[in-house]
């Protein structure tokens, strides 16, 4: 019974932090989301060593062990897990690194890219028959006010994790990465958004690049619920950037923010 022996359970998995494999790697951050679950209590006494771990993890060039990693954040930083002070101070602490990696991940990778298409790199403008904005608005389950797992097709629900080839048609580091920052938002929003600012200040200029631009107002979509007082002073800022990325040349920075201003 794994409640009987949890504390042994703990020191297998505080060992297997230092294997390089990715299989292993997957397995330790799973069984973390599921003490999360199942212990939160215990998790918390050792809660600096795992943050640290799922940092190292979340960015693993193993995308799967990435999304494993990124999925404690979603569960932890759920309200219900965080509630005395000691425990927010901690979290707090990691705030620097920790909202600039979320906002990586949500980033398009060279694989995304290759499975998006070149049609949907396209910057002539033209929405073809293999790539059009309704295509790529699927690749967003849900919407900002309920951006969540629930939200993906069925078919998508039951695909194996270890299939790294199906990883990018259900449940992705990308989307994981938007729902955890949709979580901290919702706690901590006045906080979060000090180092969400400068991201933003840095991304939200026609000169960068359209994954760049695609990433943060992916990001603004998904910490809009609920912080409208936070970012209510940029709105002036916001909202006419976000007017001229729908017409822009890019399908997918059209969608995203399409779905962002929805």
């Amino acid at each position: 019974n794994l409640l009987r022996n949890i504390n042994r359970f703990m020191e297998i998995l505080f060992r297997l932090t230092v294997h390089q494999s990715p299989l292993v790697k997957q397995r330790v951050c799973q069984n973390f989301v599921t003490l999360l679950k199942l212990r939160k209590d215990l998790i918390m006494t050792q809660i600096k060593k795992i943050i640290q771990y799922m940092i190292t993890a979340t960015q693993d060039e193993d995308r799967q062990v990435g999304l494993e990693a990124c999925e404690f954040w979603v569960q932890f930083l759920d309200i219900s897990y965080i509630e005395d002070e000691e425990r927010i101070q901690i979290l707090q602490d990691f705030f620097p690194t920790l909202v600039p990696m979320l906002v990586h991940c949500t980033m398009y990778t060279p694989d995304d890219l290759a499975i998006l298409g070149k049609d949907c790199m396209s910057d002539a403008g033209s929405k073809t028959e293999s790539c059009r904005d309704d295509d790529i608005a699927s690749e967003l389950t849900g919407d900002s006010s309920d951006f969540s797992e629930s939200e993906i097709p069925d078919e998508a629900k039951d695909l194996n994790p270890e299939d790294d080839a199906d990883e990018t048609q259900g449940w992705t580091l990308r989307k994981c990465a938007a729902l955890a920052i949709d979580n901290l938002s919702k706690r901590f929003g006045a906080e979060m958004f000090i180092h969400m600012q400068p991201i933003m200040d840095k991304y939200l200029q026609p000169d960068r690049s359209w994954v760049e631009r695609e990433s943060i107002i992916l990001c603004l979509g998904a910490m809009a619920r609920g912080n409208e007082e936070v970012l209510g002073p940029y709105m002036a800022k916001i909202i006419p950037f976000l007017m001229q990325e729908t017409e822009s040349p890019y399908p997918a920075v059209r969608s995203t923010t399409f779905w962002t201003l929805s």
